[in-house]
């Protein structure tokens, strides 16, 4: 964003906004049909009734009933306030936060309405100073504070679609969770992703039953990387037959050739630690596949060149 400094007024929406954002406010469904009943009354003439959709097989008619009555909103004052939308700088804010990381629900977009975009109107109204404006869109700011995050206009109701029951994302804020589904929505929606790939719930609910013969069956390179870190690594190259392709005093180097990818190198090392038991731990570590000796292999662990590789300079 260009602009930093803002009004108090501004910051103070900019901060509810962005709280709101991160989807974790109680649900209230009677200060969420409240609310937008007041920002219609604020727009429009029309009255519609309110119900909540609880099931994703619902969105399909309601969609399409939406973008029927699409003729009748076109008049309405709501379009004319896009331009303070479109104006506004800060709207940049939006694009980064995790409402948005719910890209599992991307066919409900077809005629909704956008609980976390719409607010910033509201405040880009505030930003340009034009407090009636603000006012007219503020309390849908209020209703997704209070758990709506997607609505449709039909002929006759506000359809409204509570916030997602839960959005995990990693660092860098793909969808994302080892145990569980990433994303939970309505009664109907589980969806799994493994930073941001797409999987079958069995992958991440029982990984136990992924085979060889699935993963090589795979034919999406993203999904068949993630079935082999699920299945494990070194275990894959065990079961899966993998090639031993140079061994020395420092390990041996194994490769398996993976179908449109980049072949599967590891090197198995001996732990020069006793267990507790006396015996030594072989350990087996993912290099690139341009590497062609277990020594070259166990130096870039180390971010070494091999020649410069010394396992006593390691102890």
């Amino acid at each position: 964003m260009s602009q930093t400094n803002y009004s108090p007024e501004v910051q103070a929406l900019l901060d509810r906004h962005a709280t709101a954002c991160e989807l974790k406010m109680p649900v209230n469904r009677e200060r969420i049909v409240d609310r937008l009943q007041a920002w219609l009354a604020n727009i429009s003439e029309h009255r519609l009734k309110s119900r909540f959709l609880n099931r994703a097989d619902e969105i399909g008619s309601v969609g399409v009933a939406a973008w029927d009555a699409r003729d009748a909103r076109a008049a309405w004052a709501a379009w004319d306030a896009w331009a303070a939308w479109a104006a506004w700088d800060a709207r940049a804010a939006w694009d980064a936060r995790a409402a948005r990381a719910a890209w599992a629900a991307r066919a409900a977009w077809a005629a909704s309405w956008d609980c976390s975009w719409l607010p910033l109107i509201s405040i880009g109204a505030q930003e340009r100073a034009d407090e009636k404006l603000a006012k007219l869109w503020l309390p849908v700011l209020e209703a997704f504070e209070a758990g709506a995050w997607l609505f449709w206009l039909t002929a006759e109701e506000i359809v409204i679609a509570e916030r997602p029951e839960a959005i995990h994302v990693d660092e860098r804020r793909r969808l994302h969770h080892a145990q569980e589904p990433a994303f939970r929505w309505l009664s109907d929606i589980r969806e799994f992703y493994i930073h941001g790939v797409h999987v079958p719930s069995y992958i991440i609910e029982q990984p136990e039953t992924i085979t060889i013969t699935e993963i090589e069956s795979e034919k999406n390179a993203e999904v068949r990387r993630v079935m082999i870190e699920r299945y494990g690594q070194a275990k894959y190259l065990g079961d899966s037959g993998a090639a031993q392709i140079h061994s020395d005093e420092f390990g041996v180097l194994y490769q398996k050739p993976i179908a449109d990818d980049e072949p599967l190198v590891m090197v198995k090392v001996v732990n020069s630690t006793p267990e507790p038991d006396g015996t030594f731990k072989d350990y087996f570590l993912r290099v690139p596949p341009t590497v062609k000796t277990a020594r070259e292999a166990v130096a870039w662990t180390f971010e070494k060149e091999a020649d410069a590789y010394a396992p006593a300079a390691q102890t």
